[in-house]
């Protein structure tokens, strides 16, 4: 799921930029921000939901996930980048 949300959270950035990736949003964004939604998610499972419970392995499932896409992402940029380059 994390994975799907910093993929498409930077497909549309990339895109709305032409292929441009400001470091600082790259880093926000798309790193920073799904991680702390799963650490929250699993918070709030472990307080709110009582047959659900906040699991550190999930959290680290949702932080890998959302490594997992950088690849997927610079190489989105790399074909996009080029593809604006030869229009």
């Amino acid at each position: 799921m994390y994975f799907g949300l910093s993929a498409a959270t930077a497909f549309y950035y990339i895109y709305i930029n032409n292929g441009y990736i400001s470091k600082l949003y790259l880093i926000l964004g798309v790193i920073i921000y799904p991680i702390l939604y799963g650490g929250f998610i699993e918070i709030i499972q472990s307080l709110y939901f009582p047959p659900r419970s906040g699991d550190w392995f999930d959290f680290i499932a949702d932080a890998l996930g959302v490594f997992a896409a950088l690849p997927v992402i610079y190489y989105f940029r790399r074909i996009f980048y080029k593809r604006n380059l030869a229009i």
